[in-house]
């Protein structure tokens, strides 16, 4: 999938390529849009004919109707979900044959919304415990074959770094996800240490051209590659 995140302050479009970079972190402050910009980027991929589950905090409105929604706190669904995830990897990469070869490729995309909610009490000292190490693990292998099997996943949260989701989910997270960080500075540690300071000049440069910290921010590539960007999304539609 080729997903339009916004555009940079030049104008040129930022496009989230899954099959390039399959994992897209969101961070931000409250209210700074990231949930917004996760509904945006889950109806372009429903367009685009991906089957889309969302995982989130229990009242939380769906984009539409038709994506799947999994409330946190219900860990044995949330873990028969990524157990089924991995099967359809294994199949995928096994090249097994399905009933009809179109649904068999369908891309397959996963968003945890506010996933440090999910993970609150879950974390000691950067390792995950309780239900919350076995997600983890799941979730590693997933995005670890996602490339190869057509799986996207999104991670939005405010802070999503070691100690709120373990060392090693946030290790691969830096080193093999895109991150957009929305809203003021400072900016998520997820995004390479090199990179901060350019990242948030970007910030503060945006700051001073916009009515509000909702919706613009700073976009890194998985090759590192930073540009500032400027979201679709209107603080009109909700401070989410």
């Amino acid at each position: 999938m080729e997903i339009d995140l916004g555009h940079d302050q030049r104008g040129s479009r930022i496009i989230w390529d899954t099959k390039d970079s399959p994992t897209l972190t969101v961070t931000g402050h409250e209210g700074c849009g990231k949930t917004t910009f996760a509904d945006r980027i889950m109806l372009e991929a429903q367009r685009d004919g991906a089957s889309v589950t969302r995982l989130g905090r229990k009242g939380v409105p769906l984009p539409s109707p038709t994506i799947m929604n999994l409330d946190y706190g219900d860990d044995a669904r949330i873990i028969e979900l990524l157990e089924r995830a991995q099967a359809e990897q294994r199949r995928r990469m096994s090249g097994h044959p399905t009933e009809t070869d179109a649904p068999a490729r369908r891309p397959l995309l996963l968003v945890f919304d506010d996933f440090d909610a999910m993970t609150q009490g879950e974390v000691s000292d950067e390792r995950p415990c309780g239900a919350y190490k076995t997600i983890s693990v799941l979730l590693n292998g997933i995005i670890g074959q996602a490339r190869q099997t057509g799986m996207a996943v999104i991670l939005t949260g405010r802070g999503l770094n070691r100690r709120t989701m373990g060392r090693y989910l946030a290790a691969q997270l830096r080193e093999e996800a895109t991150h957009v960080h929305l809203g003021t500075a400072p900016v998520t540690p997820l995004i390479r240490k090199s990179n901060h300071s350019h990242a948030t000049t970007m910030i503060v440069n945006t700051e001073a051209d916009m009515r509000t910290p909702f919706g613009w921010g700073a976009y890194e590539d998985n090759t590192g590659a930073i540009r500032q960007l400027r979201t679709d999304i209107d603080g009109k539609e909700t401070g989410r």
